[in-house]
This record gives structure tokens, C-alpha cells and sequence, in this order.
């Protein structure tokens, strides 16, 4: 041993030395002979000293380069062993994706991918209950909800808060400070008809921050915001019947549902743009994430697998679409968006496996 441990000697003695014993072998193999020489050659009575001198050139161990690293480098010497290296993670998809064929085009059979799964009638029939569900916001004058139907999920976040975004429990005082911005005291304020003119959320109540129920249950936290009710599309039409306080947030309704909208969303339309649009047929984009460009080459918005435009024209492949932009007092204004077939198709698209399939592509 390299400190041994005299008979009759105190615990506190017993500790020490086997103490001093393992820091020594930690100096010798860290820092070589010489040092180590020079460390065990202090009086280790003086035990704080030598525990000073041990517990420094241990720290500086993370700066210093070993001897035997020295000596690895060049060649000479005994190696130091490699460090565990943990281990890759498995960047490979899952064995479903790798042995599947994700393309659904793939699965179709060739005997029947252009058969009609709905005869041509039948498809002319949802097609109108289609139309009719998608314009019916623009005949309404009044709101489908009452003041207690809107109010309802307010009353809900003032009884059970919930928990914010950063795991830790909201206040019942800002469900309330929403409902006093929200000024249902008035509604319904306004009773206009009007368009999405950029995608966007229809939120539960006029906030944009989300809501959980509970973290610790499983479907409880991130990513189920309660307070998230949908996405709608731009150039959706809807119907708005509520203004909070300050302008900010529009309470309408659309053809999924209701709820609030941000303002800068939405734009007012009236009845002349109306007739020019709902009597047309409706163009479906069939492609997810096409950016949809208007006939003078500006951004208008990003196209969605299902999105509805009226069709105002078509040259060969290429279709023109009615579209709208928000004017500065908030009113609609017309633009034409142009896209290739391939991204589009007019209502009805026959249903057919081959069609399905390749709207599943996306």
C-alpha cells in the first residue's frame, strides 16, 4: 500500500489514510512519477495540505494532458484505454415505412383504379349539399349562437383554469379579463357577411395562447391546446356577428364552426362580390402546400389539400381563381390566382381509387 495504517489507529485515522491511499493512485496514473514524488514527499500529517495539493492537480486533470496521453501521441508508451462512446441512436424509419411502399398509388389494381366509387349522380348530388353548406354563412343576417352558447367556454376556464404553455397553472383572472374584452354584454355587435383572407385559427376564446388540461395525463398537455377548435382555410366564406373590445378579435362563424378569428384574417365582403362568386363553381386544390400566386406574380397564400376557390376562367392547363386580399378599411378586395391542373381540379373530381390515392400523396 502506498499509505499503510498503523495498528490501534482511530476510524477518523482508517479513513484518512485509505483516502490518501486512493487520491495517490489518482495522482500517479494522472500526472506521472515526477509529481507524484513531488505531492508524497509533503508531510501528509498536515492532512489539509496534502488534500489541497491532490484535490488541485485532480481539478486541473481536466486542462492537463496526461503523460501517458503525451506519450500515446507520438507512439510511445502504454495507451490510455478509448472512452466509452455511447451509442448512435437509430436514425432509420420505423420498420413499417422502410418495408411498405408510402407512395398509395402503389396499392392501387390496375383492373379498377379508374372505376367510379360513386356513380355520377350521386357525386352531383354531394356536390350540391356540398356548395349549399359551403356559401350558407352568406345568407344568414343573424348568429346561430346565442350569448350563452358563447359565453359557455369562457365560464368553463374560469372554473378550471388549466395550465399555460409553460406547465404551470393559469389564473382564473385571465379567463375573466377575456370575457370583459370580449364585451358580450353587446353581442351581437355587428352582423356582416365576409371572406378569410390568410389562413388562420378559430380559437375558443379571443387569445392566442393555448390552454391545457392537464400535463401529467397522457392527451393533457403539449400539443392539445383546448382552445384550438380549428384551421380555416383562406377564402373561406363566413358570417361575422362580434367585435371585442379594441377590434382585434372578430367572433364568426364558418363552415366547420365558430369561435374567434384575428382580425387582420378576415375581410368584409358585400353582397355584389357575393353574387359574383357563389353562383360559380369551386375549384379544389389537389396538391398540399402549393403557393398560390396571384395573376401579377404576389404571394397570396399557401393552397391546402381540399381548399374551395370559385373558378373565374380557364386557358388549357391553367385555371384562374377568385380570391381576396384585405383593403385598408377592411373591406374585400378582389385578386385572380392562376394554377397549373396538376395542383387543381374542378368540383366534382370523379372518385375514383386513382384520384383518392393521389390526393393521399398530397
Amino acid at each position: 500500500m502506498l499509505c499503510s495504517i498503523r495498528k490501534n489507529a482511530s476510524p477518523c485515522q482508517i479513513r484518512d489514510s485509505r483516502l490518501a491511499t486512493r487520491n495517490s493512485r489518482i495522482v500517479y496514473a494522472r500526472f506521472g512519477l515526477k509529481t507524484f514524488r513531488r505531492v508524497m514527499g509533503m508531510d501528509r500529517s498536515n492532512s489539509l495540505a496534502f488534500w489541497c495539493a491532490a484535490v488541485c492537480l485532480l481539478a486541473a486533470g481536466g486542462c492537463a494532458e496526461s503523460p501517458q496521453n503525451k506519450q500515446s501521441a507520438t507512439g510511445a508508451g502504454r495507451a490510455m484505454p478509448a472512452a466509452a462512446t455511447s451509442s448512435q441512436p437509430n436514425t432509420l424509419p420505423p420498420a413499417d415505412l422502410r418495408n411498405f411502399p408510402q407512395d398509395c398509388t402503389a396499392y392501387l389494381d390496375a383492373a379498377s383504379a379508374n372505376r367510379p366509387l360513386v356513380s355520377a349522380g350521386r357525386q352531383r348530388e354531394l356536390t350540391r349539399d356540398q356548395s349549399e353548406k359551403f356559401f350558407a354563412v352568406w345568407r344568414q343576417d343573424t348568429p346561430r349562437r346565442t350569448v350563452a352558447q358563447v359565453r359557455k367556454m369562457f365560464d368553463e376556464c374560469i372554473a378550471a383554469p388549466g395550465f399555460g404553455q409553460n406547465a404551470l397553472p393559469c389564473d382564473a383572472q385571465q379567463a375573466r379579463q377575456l370575457l370583459v374584452s370580449a364585451d358580450l354584454q353587446k353581442y351581437p355587435n355587428i352582423c356582416r357577411r365576409g371572406i378569410i383572407v390568410q389562413t388562420g385559427d378559430l380559437r375558443a376564446l379571443p387569445t392566442d395562447r393555448p390552454r391545457f388540461d392537464d400535463f401529467a395525463q397522457a392527451g393533457g398537455g403539449w400539443p392539445f391546446d383546448t382552445l384550438q377548435d380549428s384551421l380555416v382555410w383562406a377564402g373561406t366564406p363566413i358570417f361575422i356577428s362580434h367585435t371585442a373590445a379594441g377590434g382585434g378579435w372578430l367572433l364568426v362563424e364558418t363552415p366547420v364552426g365558430g369561435g374567434w378569428m384575428r382580425s387582420q384574417d378576415v375581410a368584409y365582403i358585400n353582397d355584389e362580390k357575393i353574387l359574383a362568386w357563389a353562383g360559380r363553381p369551386l375549384v379544389a386544390i389537389t396538391t398540399e402546400n402549393t403557393p398560390l400566386l396571384t395573376d401579377k406574380g404576389t404571394f397570396w397564400a399557401t393552397g391546402r389539400i381540399g381548399m374551395l376557390l370559385p373558378l373565374l376562367g380557364q386557358a388549357g392547363d391553367k385555371l384562374t381563381l377568385g380570391v381576396a386580399t384585405r383593403g385598408p378599411d377592411g373591406a374585400a378586395s378582389p385578386a385572380q390566382v392562376v394554377i397549373d391542373t396538376k395542383h387543381a381540379a374542378v368540383v366534382p373530381l370523379p372518385m375514383t381509387p386513382a384520384n383518392i390515392a393521389a390526393a393521399a400523396n398530397g
